[in-house]
């Protein structure tokens, strides 16, 4: 055992001094030993290289990545940043505006409104959570905002124009334009269209500035046949200002989608066939709702009562006209579409 393990320390000894400090092996000739020198030299470099890079990331610590996307490298905010005052605010007010949509469709319409030029967006979890959370707030601007009373405006200074459709029962779609006025709410024209295009527009209110006189500014929305090249131009050369609601922003036109708020529901309870019954249930509703629909801004008084009072503010007085069978001008009890809408008609005074 003991000449074993000599014979053993022998060869390795031998080994260590030929092999390792010569790069020489036994019997295998130079070449192969000039390659296992090779492939130590690049092991040995590669280990180095790694060490250095190593020692220089942790020394600088971690950096990320740039987007390649020009879009969101110039835009690029961070996510855990609190969003602007001006933003949470118009959420909350988007919120109270818009009571009959979720909180997903608010967040959609301020990216609409404020991605583009701005460049600020908020998602859907952070609009939820945001609005959820600020729901006494949204309650409390909406019931501010349904008390508020709006701004006194003379009789045709303003003017509103919208359409609206309505389907019968051969589900054929009409579309009907309605026209009112903003200081008296008179609901001055309300017409079956036979073609929806600006002339056919431009026709009726022609019509209705001949009977009501000529307004200083037109409110509508955006849609193509009010913002045509023919309707803006006549506009212009008749010397009335075209006021234009923002994209998907309809209480900017309250008054007439409040109007049409209250014709729909009776239009859905009749039968009609077709568009001469369609124009003679819209001029029913016309009258009753200028002469005997009160509304609470115009002091519990009629949109006729309120344009008949501005209306002859200029002119002088004149003798008061009898009515054939109500001459005391006592008020009328009325109803209209067979008792579906109930009012009283105060006849004007004077």
């Amino acid at each position: 055992m003991a000449t074993t393990s000599k014979s053993w320390i022998r060869i390795y000894t031998w080994f260590q001094e030929n092999c390792v400090s010569h790069l020489v092996f036994v019997d295998l000739g130079s070449w192969i030993g000039w390659l296992a020198s090779l492939a130590l030299t690049c092991l040995f470099v590669w280990f180095y290289a790694q060490c250095v890079l190593s020692i220089r990331r942790s020394q600088r610590g971690f950096v990320k990545r740039e987007v390649s996307h020009t879009l969101y490298a110039s835009n690029f905010v961070p996510k855990n940043t609190r969003k602007p005052d001006w933003v949470r605010n118009e959420l909350i007010r988007l919120a109270a505006l818009m009571s009959n949509q979720s909180r997903r469709a608010v967040g959609r319409t301020f990216n609409r409104l404020y991605a583009q030029k701005y460049g600020v967006s908020v998602g859907s979890s952070f609009t939820c959570d945001f609005l959820k959370a600020h729901a006494v707030q949204v309650l409390r601007l909406r019931r501010e905002l349904k008390a508020r009373p709006p701004r006194i405006v003379p009789v045709c200074h303003t003017w509103a124009m919208d359409l609206t459709f309505f389907t019968d029962e051969a589900k054929v779609t009409r579309a009907s334009l309605g026209i009112i006025d903003h200081g008296s709410r008179a609901l001055l024209c309300l017409r079956t269209l036979v073609k929806r295009n600006s002339w056919t527009l431009l026709g009726h209110l022609c019509i209705a500035i001949g009977r009501y006189g000529k307004p200083r500014k037109l409110r509508t929305d955006n849609e193509v046949v009010f913002n045509s090249f023919v309707f803006k131009s006549f506009l212009r050369l008749a010397g009335i200002q075209k006021q234009t609601s923002n994209v998907h922003s309809p209480w900017q036109n309250g008054r007439m989608e409040r109007l049409f708020g209250t014709l729909k529901p009776v239009l859905r309870q009749l039968r009609i066939s077709g568009k001469v019954q369609l124009q003679n249930a819209l001029d029913e509703f016309r009258v009753f709702y200028n002469n005997c629909r009160p509304h609470t801004h115009l002091n519990n008084q009629t949109p006729a009562q309120v344009w008949h009072q501005q209306a002859n503010k200029s002119k002088r007085k004149q003798p008061k006209r009898k009515v054939l069978g109500n001459e005391n001008r006592e008020p009328v009890f009325v109803q209209a579409f067979d008792g579906l809408l109930h009012g009283v008609y105060q006849p004007p005074d004077g």
